[in-house]
């Protein structure tokens, strides 16, 4: 069965105002089954409808009743499959009361939820099913310019750089503790032997205790770095796996394949939260030139002769155009810097030979 946008919001609406047939019950519960995008679809769907006040006293009647059962048993759910495959096999002929399938349907959904996600609790008079709320996504995102500080439901203490986007899963702290994150943010996170904290950067996850570290992952670069302050933290990038002690400090360069680990001056590492500078110590100047491009929002693009030379510097509260000017005379070697329609290219300035 291939269905609509449209077909799906009406099986819905006709779920919640009570007016389901067996078979559209059977259908509608199948399709939420099938995956969990579906199921977060469903749960949003029934939200928005709860919200314009449409939901029958029976369909609400009923979800207090579920409310106040405790998780099924396999054999419950068992029970619930075998009777939507018989309901199936009739075509629904038995059956015609537009309750009965109501009931059916929000069944097999409730137990796929409850068996997918791990059980629930009581739930609200207004259809708010936990095991639906542990489908949502959590979005932190910092303001451009801004630094952003959060603390997550496990106590775990995050400060997101302009720009950065740190996602949880809705199942954040119950069955694991796993994060996305596309920028910068420094971590402390809190210590929980039996849920290891993993953040996820692309094809990229970094794995730890209770451990404080600083990672530097947009999505829109080729370059990552992660910088261990303390504990302990494993890194696993594409096949390889890394474990870092603190002061080790991990490069990637996801185009070239390249990974490299050094130790590094921790404090280098977080100047941009405790004075919004930017330190850097034999730093690449293709590194240098991704965190000044993000600092100040803009195209800042470094030939690939010069892109390896390694850097010594700080750049504190200057204009972008004073930045650039320190950067050209601070450089190991002389770098010359063209605007061109809005964005930056630096490379290395020809020197010329005096005639004798």
């Amino acid at each position: 069965m291939t269905e609509t946008d449209k077909d799906i919001d009406l099986l819905i609406s006709k779920y919640a105002d009570g007016t389901l047939t067996p078979v559209e019950a059977i259908g509608l519960a199948e399709w939420v089954e099938r995956s969990r995008q579906n199921a977060v679809r469903f749960r949003r769907t029934l939200r928005a409808i709860e919200d314009k006040g449409t939901t029958t006293s029976d369909a609400v009647s009923f979800w207090q009743r579920l409310s106040q059962e405790r998780q099924p048993s396999q054999r419950t759910v068992g029970r619930f499959a075998a009777m939507a495959a018989a309901m199936k096999r009739a075509g629904g002929a038995m059956l015609s009361a537009a309750a009965v399938g109501a009931v059916v349907c929000v069944s097999v959904i409730a137990a796929y939820l409850f068996a997918e996600y791990g059980g629930a609790s009581s739930h609200s008079a207004s259809l708010k099913p936990v095991a639906d709320e542990r489908l949502a996504e959590t979005v932190y995102k910092a303001p451009c310019g801004e630094r952003l500080t959060v603390v997550l439901p496990d106590s775990t203490k995050v400060v997101l750089n302009s720009e950065a986007k740190l996602t949880l899963d809705g199942s954040f702290g119950t069955s694991d503790r796993r994060v996305k994150l596309d920028g910068e943010a420094y971590f402390d996170v809190a210590k929980n032997p039996a849920k290891p904290f993993a953040v996820e950067c692309g094809d990229k996850e970094y794995i730890v205790r209770g451990t404080s570290f600083n990672i530097v992952s947009y999505a829109t670069d080729r370059y990552s770095v992660v910088t261990l302050h303390t504990g302990c933290l494993e890194a696993h990038i594409r096949e390889d796996v890394i474990m870092l002690n603190p002061g080790d400090e991990l490069r990637v360069d996801d185009w070239l394949g390249q990974i490299s680990k050094r130790t590094v001056n921790l404090s280098d590492s977080i100047e941009w939260i405790e004075s919004n500078s930017l330190s850097f110590t034999e730093y690449p100047l293709k590194l240098v030139a991704n965190r000044l491009a993000h600092k100040y929002n803009v195209k800042i693009n470094i030939h690939c002769s010069i892109e390896n030379i390694l850097y010594d510097g700080r750049i504190d509260n200057e204009s972008l155009e004073e930045t650039l000017r320190l950067l050209t005379v601070t450089s190991p070697v002389p770098l010359a810097v063209t605007e061109f329609d809005g964005e930056y290219y630096v490379s290395k300035r020809e020197t010329v030979k005096k005639r004798k």
